[in-house]
């Protein structure tokens, strides 16, 4: 009861980001206590038929059966480390794009990420000449989708790495993006192919949310683009204390102000 009490009384302030997180490992949860206890199904195990009803296959007839798919696909995972990877991704990176835009946006985010992967592995399927019908799960191109806006909406924000040092976003979301374009040579080229076009939905969404902002009317901007290219000493001084202010006491601690102010920053 008190586990309960305490969900009834947090979930009203959980974010996008949270509620995504609680659905992937949800469904993780249910899958392998199915697996564990061995209960069978028609036709197989309970775990299996129940992956069989999420994840997303490349057989047309299979997809018309199962139209939900393209959706559940990307809320679902079998393997603990598949599952512990996205998530870890998702967080960094989601709890970035939640300083400069609200959950709504990147909950669109990562739909809109985990459709063009849908529609780009099916299209693959179809293409490909398969000798039989593969299926995907798990959040990778949705999770892509999130690093991929945030690298366009915060490319210079630095990120203190272990063992490395401070590192730009934009150069850490191309890495995790260049890891896996180099797996499309193996099993799996499908889902890594998958994979790209859910990055590249991140892109094409926070290009199209900026090219609205600057068009509408009565757009306010803050403070002018520095033509240089470069960060200035005053900005340098004033991210840096945005930064420190974000160590101790966290993202949520920032202003509306200052998230914009952070916002503007990382885009000189």
């Amino acid at each position: 009861m008190a586990v309960i009490e305490l969900i009834r009384n947090r979930a009203p302030r959980w974010s996008a980001l949270t509620w995504i997180i609680i659905a992937c490992a949800a469904v993780f949860v249910i899958v392998r206590i199915a697996a564990a206890t061995g209960a069978s199904a028609a036709g197989g195990s309970m775990a299996q038929t129940l992956v069989d009803r999420l994840a997303l296959s490349s057989d047309a007839a299979a997809l018309m059966s199962r139209p939900w798919t393209p959706l559940t696909y990307m809320f679902t995972h079998y393997e603990v480390m598949h599952l512990i990877f996205n998530m870890l991704w998702l967080y960094w990176f989601g709890t970035l794009l939640l300083t400069v835009f609200s959950g709504t946006r990147l909950m669109a985010v990562y739909l809109t990420g985990g459709l063009a992967g849908a529609a780009t592995y099916l299209l693959f399927g179809l293409t490909a000449s398969l000798t039989a019908p593969h299926s995907m799960v798990g959040a990778s191109a949705a999770v892509l989708a999130v690093v991929a806006a945030t690298a366009v909406a915060l490319p210079r924000l630095r990120i203190n790495l272990m063992l490395i040092g401070p590192v730009e976003v934009r150069w850490i979301a191309l890495a995790i993006v260049a890891l896996d374009a180099a797996a499309i040579g193996g099993t799996s080229i499908g889902a890594h192919i998958a994979h790209l076009a859910g990055a590249a939905a991140g892109v094409l969404f926070m290009i199209k949310i900026r090219r609205t902002a600057t068009s509408r009317p009565g757009t306010v901007r803050h403070r002018p683009h520095n033509t240089s290219g470069r960060v200035g000493t005053d900005d340098r001084k004033q991210l840096d204390m945005l930064l420190d202010k974000i160590r101790i006491s966290g993202y949520a601690s920032l202003t509306a102000e200052e998230r914009r102010t952070l916002f503007e920053i990382s885009r000189k």
